[in-house]
């Protein structure tokens, strides 16, 4: 009768040793599968793209990542010159050719002219574009392609519902050029000017009021050495730089120049 006993207790406690031995590897198994899942976790957090993956390619070219992005660059001739510009700063679409030959859009940040690929990431591009508004655009077409600036500027104010002078602004004419219906008109862009010794009409400037929108902008217009220049930039930042800010355009573009006509094209 004993030994039944024992025998019974015996059985009991291994069928107890098996039950906690099952409880410990489910805790076991659960435990790790709750540490992978929290690893998975904390890796999907803290991996961040980058900066370059998270704006896509230049101007929908593949580049080289094996090499630096400066380098890469695209040919464009425009108004009888050559430039190879790098990739980074080309805003347009991916020439059909692989040759700019009508128009180029190119994207900066003013006034130091850097790409918006060459920030660290996309808080400092925050940086600049919401709080310093320094992000800007540089369209460039042949001159000889498109209609002198007195002309372009003579349809547009003819346009207009009502325009008024308002006088002189330091070297620069100001107007307001007002749409809508005679009896209601509103503003629609304020315009400064700055004519040569015989009246043309050598920069154009036309910026949104300065309560339209949260940054208002300023487009302004001007030609050099056969190009004709149109630069984006807001108007808190900049309207008051309009000369440097040609200067600067200028200035860019002449440093991506070349005198060899047969040069090949890189990247793109």
């Amino acid at each position: 009768m004993e030994t039944k006993q024992n025998s019974a207790t015996a059985t009991a406690k291994q069928r107890q040793l098996r039950l906690l031995l099952r409880v410990c590897a489910v805790l076991l198994i659960a435990g790790g599968l709750f540490a992978a899942l929290m690893g998975t976790t904390k890796r999907a957090l803290h991996v961040s793209e980058a900066w370059q993956q998270v704006l896509g390619p230049p101007a929908s070219y593949f580049t080289d990542e094996s090499k630096p992005l400066r380098t890469q660059t695209v040919r464009v001739e425009l108004g009888n010159r050559v430039f190879n510009i790098p990739l980074m700063y080309i805003n347009s679409r991916k020439a059909p050719t692989g040759v700019y030959k009508d128009s180029i859009i190119l994207e900066v940040i003013w006034p130091d002219m850097r790409s918006i690929y060459e920030l660290k990431d996309k808080q400092e591009y925050e940086r600049i574009w919401r709080q310093e508004g320094r992000r800007g655009w540089i369209l460039i077409h042949s001159a000889s392609e498109r209609p002198p600036l007195d002309l372009q500027v003579r349809n547009m104010q003819e346009s207009m519902t009502k325009f008024e002078d308002v006088g002189m602004d330091g070297s620069l004419h100001r107007y307001l050029w007002y749409r809508g219906t005679t009896e209601r008109p509103e503003l629609q862009h304020e315009v400064f000017l700055e004519r040569d010794a015989t009246g043309h009409i050598t920069n154009y400037i036309d910026c949104d009021p300065i309560d339209r929108g949260v940054y208002p902008q300023c487009r302004q217009e001007f030609i050099s050495r056969g190009l004709l220049y149109s630069l984006t930039y807001r108007r808190s930042a900049f309207l008051l730089e309009w000369r440097q800010q040609q200067h600067r355009a200028i200035n860019f573009l002449r440093s991506f120049e070349t005198t060899s006509s047969n040069q090949q094209q890189h990247g793109g």
